[in-house]
C-alpha cells in the first residue's frame, strides 16, 4: 500500500546549490514544514510505524539541467512536517529509508514536491527487504545472512503499518 501528499505548487524550492541568509534560510524551511504537515494531515495517509519515502521533485520550468539529489533540505523540511502531523514516529533510519529523490515533470513557473509512502517489506531482523538484494543484510553487524519472512505480530496490520491486522 501506498499514499501520496502533494505540497502546494510555489513554496521555496530549495536547493542545496543555493546559499541563502540563515534567517531566509529558517523562513523558508518553515514554509515548507508546516504546508507538508497541512498535507499530510488531508491527505488520508493513516500513521506508519515504518515507511519507504520516496520524493518526486517537479522543479520551475525555466531549470534547464538540475540534480534531483539537491533538493534534499526541501524534501528533509517535509519530512519533518509529516512527522509533526503525527503519521511517522520520527524520520531517522530507523523508522524511513529514503528518500528516494527522483525527477518529475516540471511545473510551469512554479516548482512542487510529492512525497510516497509506502509500507516496506521488512526481514526478522527488523531490515528492508531491498538491503537483502544479493544475500546477506547490508547493514554492519546485523549477522543475518538471508532474507527471512517476518514473523507475524499479533495486532500488527501488514508490513509494519500499525493498526488492527
Amino acid at each position: 500500500m501506498s499514499w501520496e501528499i502533494v505540497l502546494p505548487a510555489g513554496l521555496p524550492m530549495m536547493n542545496a546549490n543555493h546559499r541563502p541568509h540563515p534567517l531566509q534560510k529558517a523562513r523558508d524551511t518553515a514554509k515548507v514544514r508546516t504546508a507538508a504537515q497541512y498535507a499530510a494531515l488531508s491527505s488520508g495517509m493513516p500513521r506508519l510505524d515504518r515507511a519507504w519515502v520516496i520524493a518526486y521533485i517537479h522543479p520551475k520550468a525555466n531549470y534547464a539541467k538540475w540534480d534531483p539529489g539537491n533538493f534534499y533540505p526541501m524534501v528533509k523540511a517535509a519530512l519533518d512536517g509529516v512527522v509533526d502531523a503525527g503519521l511517522l514516529v520520527d524520520d531517522s533510519h530507523e523508522f524511513v529509508s529514503g528518500p528516494d529523490m527522483r525527477p518529475a515533470p516540471k511545473v510551469p513557473k512554479l516548482g512542487q514536491l510529492r512525497l510516497v509512502f509506502a509500507a516496506p517489506w521488512r526481514c526478522r531482523c527488523g531490515h528492508d527487504v531491498l538491503e537483502h538484494l544479493d544475500g546477506p543484510c547490508h547493514r554492519p553487524a546485523c549477522g543475518c545472512t538471508q532474507y527471512r519472512e517476518p514473523a507475524p505480530t499479533p495486532g500488527v496490520g501488514v508490513a509494519g503499518v500499525g493498526g488492527a491486522g
